[in-house]
């Protein structure tokens, strides 16, 4: 059952990234007057929010083999998808969106925290 639901959510999140980025962002954004920088931010806010429903996805996944490990499969999943965070945000804001310093100290800690057990 765990398998399945994170199954579902990773199709919702496919959904919700295609079909949101041309029913809502383009239409939104085509008769914008938004900065580029503005434009480009608004359109990976919506899709950064698909990373983290595939994270969800991947933790419920991580449950369908068992719980014995899964808090240290969890923070992993947690690091790597905040460091997708990262890197989606530095390159595309050129560091000038503040969300890329959360997004490095959440995969840095995810990451050591999944270490230590």
């Amino acid at each position: 059952m765990f398998g399945a639901t994170g199954i579902i959510i990773a199709v919702i999140g496919l959904i919700h990234s295609f079909l949101g980025e041309k029913v809502i962002v383009k239409p939104l954004l085509a008769g914008s007057s938004l900065s580029g920088f503005a434009n480009r931010t608004v359109r990976i806010a919506w899709h950064m929010t698909t990373l983290f429903w595939f994270a969800i996805a991947a933790c419920f996944i991580a449950l369908q083999f068992g719980t014995g490990k899964f808090v240290k499969h969890f923070l992993l999943i947690q690091a790597v998808a905040f460091g997708i965070a990262f890197i989606i945000s530095i390159m595309n804001s050129k560091g000038r969106h503040i969300s890329w310093t959360g997004f490095l100290a959440a995969a840095i800690l995810s990451g050591y925290l999944a270490t230590m057990g």
